[in-house]
Formats: C-alpha cells, sequence, structure tokens
C-alpha cells in the first residue's frame, strides 16, 4: 500500500522524456520499500508509457514529492547487471538527470573519522572506489594504483548537492525527515514489517580475525573447521547455531543510547563484484582506500547516469553477515532516498540549438489547429514512429500523397509503405517542445 499525500491529483507525466529521477533496486524488499513510499502511481505495469526498442528492463512509475520517478529492477546482482540495466534506462529514459542506486550494502564498523557505523544507519556515496579491478597472479590479486581505474567521482552539480545534505545532516533536518517517513511507514499495516528494529542485541559485529565457524572440538572434528578453512555447513548457519563466541564480540558504544534513528554517513564506498565477507580484508581495504561500505553495483552504473549510491548497512561485509537486518536496513535506506529527493531541484530540460527552428515553428502556431509533420521517403518512418509511440495526443496516419489523404491510420508496429508518406498529427495540448526536440535530429522531415 503506497503512503499517500495531498499532492497526489498532480497531472501525470505525458511521456518518458518528463521522468527526470530514476531509482535502481537489486532485491525485491528494496523496491518495495521504495514502491511504498510513493505519492502516487503512474504506470504500475509499464505499459502505459512503453520502452525503448531493445529495452529488457522491468519499470514501476511514480511520483515522490514534486518528482516523477522510475523505478528499475534489476535482474541480479553484480556490475555487469547494474551496467546493463543503466545503458537501457538510458534509451528509454534520455532526461533522466539523477540515478539513485538504492538498497543495503555491508558496513565498515568505523568511518575514517573514528565515528561508528552501526546496522541500520544509511550510507550516501561521496565516490565510487572500484576496489576488485586489477591483476590475479597465481599467489595473489594485485589491485591497480592508478586513481582514475578505481575512483569514480559525482558530476559536479551532484557534488554540490552532497555538500548541501552534508549541511542538512549536520543541523539535524536530514535525519528528522527519515525519521517521519519511517513513521509513515510504520503507520501502513502493509508496510509495518519493514520498519521493525531487530534490537541491539542482534547488532554483533565481531573481531576481524574471529570467523564463522564451527568452533566446537567436535564438530571442527567431523567437518573440517579450522584455521582459516571454513565448511559448507556453517557458511549457512547462525552465529547462534554453530555457537560463536560472545566473548569475541567488539564493544558498541552508540548502542548504550537505545533504538535511536537511523545515523547517515557519507563517504567513499567499494563496489565489486565480489561479495565481501571477511573482516579481515574489509578493514585491509577501508584502510586503503578510506572507504565505509561495500556493495556490487554502483560501479556498473556510474559511468553511464549521473548517480548517487544510498544504502542501509545491513550487514558488516565479514563471515557472520546474515539477513536479519536486510528490512529495516532497505525501509531505512528508502526514507533516506524520498528525504534527499524533497532537496533535489533538476535542471530544467535543455534542447539542442540545430532544432530551434523547428521547435520555434510548432511554439507559434495557433491553438485552435493541429500541426502535421509530413514524413518523407528519405526519412526512416519506422524508427520516427517508434520513437514517437509514447508521446501523448499524437496521431499516426498514412497517406498516399499530401494532395489526397487517405485518413487511414496505420499501426505503429507497421513498415511504411514505399509508395506513401506517414503524417504526425499533433493535438494542441501536447507540449509542442517535447515533440520537436524528438524529431529534431530525423532526417526527411518537413513541417
Amino acid at each position: 500500500m503506497t503512503v499517500r499525500d495531498p499532492m497526489s491529483a498532480i497531472s501525470p507525466p505525458r511521456c518518458r522524456n518528463d521522468f527526470k529521477v530514476a531509482i535502481i533496486c537489486t532485491l525485491p524488499v528494496e523496491a518495495a520499500a521504495v514502491e511504498a513510499l510513493f505519492d502516487a502511481h503512474h504506470d504500475e505495469t509499464g505499459e502505459k508509457y512503453g520502452k525503448a526498442p531493445g529495452d529488457t528492463n522491468a519499470y514501476m512509475l511514480g511520483r515522490m514529492g514534486l518528482h516523477d520517478v522510475v523505478l528499475a529492477f534489476m535482474p541480479n546482482m553484480g556490475k555487469g547487471a547494474a551496467a546493463g540495466v543503466a545503458a537501457s534506462l538510458r534509451s528509454s529514459y534520455p532526461q533522466v538527470q539523477l540515478a539513485l542506486i538504492l538498497g543495503v550494502c555491508g558496513g565498515v564498523p568505523r568511518r575514517p573519522d573514528g565515528q561508528e557505523i552501526l546496522l541500520g544507519d544509511v550510507v550516501v556515496s561521496e565516490g565510487i572506489v572500484n576496489y576488485d579491478v586489477g591483476r590475479r597472479y597465481p599467489d595473489k590479486f594485485v589491485g591497480r594504483d592508478a586513481v582514475m581505474h578505481r575512483l569514480h567521482r559525482p558530476t559536479v552539480e551532484i557534488q554540490s548537492f552532497i555538500a548541501k545534505l552534508q549541511m542538512q545532516r549536520l543541523r539535524g533536518y536530514l535525519p528528522g525527515r527519515v525519521k517521519k517517513h519511517l513513521s509513515l511507514l510504520r503507520s501502513e499495516p502493509a508496510t509495518r514489517s519493514l520498519t521493525v528494529h531487530p534490537g541491539w542485541a542482534e547488532d554483533k559485529l565481531f573481531k576481524p580475525w574471529y570467523h564463522h565457524q564451527h568452533h566446537h572440538h567436535k564438530s571442527v572434528r567431523s567437518c573440517g573447521c579450522g584455521n582459516e578453512r571454513i565448511c559448507d555447513r556453517a557458511r549457512v548457519a547462525s552465529c547462534q547455531e554453530i555457537k560463536c563466541d560472545k566473548r569475541e564480540l567488539v564493544p558498541r558504544q552508540r548502542r548504550r543510547g537505545g533504538n535511536s534513528p537511523p545515523m547517515i554517513h557519507f563517504g567513499l564506498v567499494a563496489s565489486g563484484d565480489t561479495l565481501m565477507r571477511s573482516g579481515i580484508h574489509r578493514d585491509a581495504i577501508a584502510s586503503r582506500e578510506k572507504v565505509i561500505a561495500f556493495e556490487m553495483e554502483a560501479a556498473g552504473v556510474w559511468d553511464i547516469l549521473p548517480c548517487m549510491l544510498i544504502k542501509g548497512v545491513s550487514d558488516y561485509a565479514d563471515s557472520h553477515k546474515n539477513k536479519i537486518w536486510q528490512r529495516y536496513a532497505s525501509a531505512a535506506a528508502a526514507a533516506c532516498l524520498k528525504s534527499i529527493l524533497e532537496q533535489w531541484t533538476p535542471e530544467r530540460q535543455r534542447f539542442s540549438p540545430e532544432g530551434q527552428d523547428m521547435r520555434d515553428a510548432m511554439d507559434a502556431r495557433p491553438d485552435s489547429w493541429k500541426d502535421g509533420v509530413w514524413i518523407g521517403a528519405s526519412a526512416d518512418s519506422s524508427v520516427v514512429a517508434s520513437t514517437l509511440t509514447n508521446e501523448g495526443g499524437i496521431n499516426l496516419h498514412h497517406h498516399q500523397a499530401k494532395e489526397s489523404p487517405s485518413n487511414k491510420e496505420i499501426p505503429i508496429s507497421q513498415p511504411r509503405p514505399k509508395n506513401g508518406n506517414y503524417r504526425v498529427e499533433i493535438e494542441k495540448d501536447v507540449i509542442r517542445s517535447v515533440v520537436a526536440n524528438t524529431l529534431t535530429n530525423t532526417g526527411g522531415i518537413n513541417l
């Protein structure tokens, strides 16, 4: 069930070009937390606005506050899958100015400044370190030292936006909004379970060298656990089942204050195709790269879309990883995402100068009649027709000649007859500049 607000009566977007914000999720629980904070749904099935040819993504479209957003679902984890989703998203929604990678991550226990990071906190990226780029030798892996191969900074606009958010965090505004959105989720029966705090007793940070393996002597003799080896049964068992020693837990100071709202941390995030489950390697990479979390998707999106990462900390990226905190961390990240979107002002859509004459002609027409765009024999009519499929108020007709129109509407999927032309009729209530921009770079068009 969606948490509604009075702005739900705002008119929906006319076409895919009106969507300026994208959200990318990997796990269903992550997407559920985001969808629950939609203020309105535009297209739950994805059929109304359609997709570009070749786009294999699944989408859900809605609104958060003043922003029309497209929620994209990833088929699986990893940089490669994320890059594929981002590329397809860009083809269908070319005007997206901000992509938010939403989900859960493994947290580094302390930031470089010494501040504790607890389970359920939220990490916001200042940049992405592609930590698993390098060379594999027979005896070891050697990462590339060149910064250009590893470090991805956000755009200047997003860097400025992050600076603004950091100020609002210090003043308490951003945490207050996160708390409010979590309360809204908690008030809805359908989403209440997402906001249940597991309790600090389930926030267990073990010493990095204390592995998640059988420790009882009889179990060790039967399964072979010992030193650096962890048996397959231990990997899927809980700490309680294999009797991990509580004396090896690291004391945490912040937990003494009760179940406080999640803290928001800004910093570099390590991204790679490897799921980090080693406290020793986590700390070594965190010390070298100054990262505060580990995840598996951002590096695949970073070079394709202008983006930020917002992820809830669901584990400590060690061998004791479990899914107890996954739901709450997803809800906390979604609440933080909506709080951040409340502060985002998208840049106004820009058009290329070469299409200005066409746009001026369309904008100057009287509102009492329709515009007609003739697509001649030299144009790739099927491409134009496909491009215009999702523009509202547009009728596509085929005419044998301009002087004797047949007024017979031809389905978009059919090819253009060789001896005729298409005519695109644009209703008076269509945003003419948007349509003109769509046609700008297509040859064989007469206005």
